[in-house]
């Protein structure tokens, strides 16, 4: 069986996933990263987009979608969706995650600001 052979019946079984599991944040976030891995960038950012939409304590998504914008330069969606991340963090108590958001919201002030 071929590499996109395989990426194809992942993809098949995530989109399946997400629908025997409608209110499980994770089978969509799942099916956002095979998206990216597979350079479907606008894809997998709509999947994440929604994922903010309809979970909003979903932290992941948040930090997924401030790493892809930043990928593609695009420094303030990045610093926005980190922000919102960080913001998240906060509020669940998460002091890891806290922890890395802010270094990467340092690492963005410093390489792009300064």
């Amino acid at each position: 069986m071929s590499s996109d052979s395989n990426r194809t019946n992942r993809i098949k079984l995530l989109e399946q996933w997400t629908k025997e599991n409608p209110d499980d944040p994770f089978a969509f976030y799942a099916l956002a990263l095979e998206l990216k891995a597979i350079g479907e960038i606008v894809q997998a950012q709509d999947r994440l987009n929604e994922i903010c939409a309809e979970f909003p304590d979903y932290l992941p998504a948040f930090q997924m979608l401030g790493h892809i914008f930043l990928e593609q330069e695009k420094i303030e969606a990045a610093k926005k969706f980190f922000q919102q991340a960080k913001d998240l963090a906060y509020k669940q108590s998460n002091h890891k995650a806290i922890r890395e958001i802010s270094d990467f919201l340092m690492q963005i002030q410093l390489h792009y600001y300064e």
